[in-house]
């Protein structure tokens, strides 16, 4: 998950991760030094099980048609209770 801590798609991204309960690492692109880099190796959005899912409004379709817990069928789960 390649994130802005401050932006609110991102904030949303998360918290539609936190709710699924799954384990994931986000990357807070406006703390990293080598931003730029990764930026053009990875691009900015959201990684599922090496599938690039883009950003908010494809993880939120996704979520809306029941097809995101599909992709996280896989993924490891938390034992977060609050968000992160």
């Amino acid at each position: 998950l390649m994130i802005s801590s401050s932006a609110k798609d991102c904030i949303k991204e998360k918290k539609i991760l936190d709710e699924k309960r799954v384990k994931y690492k986000a990357i807070e692109l406006d703390k990293e030094a080598n931003a730029e880099a990764i930026r053009a190796e990875f691009g900015n959005g959201i990684w599922i099980r090496g599938k690039f899912i883009a950003g908010f409004n494809e993880l939120n379709n996704l979520d809306k048609r029941g097809e995101l817990d599909g992709l996280l069928k896989n993924v490891p789960k938390t034992t977060y209770t609050t968000p992160r």
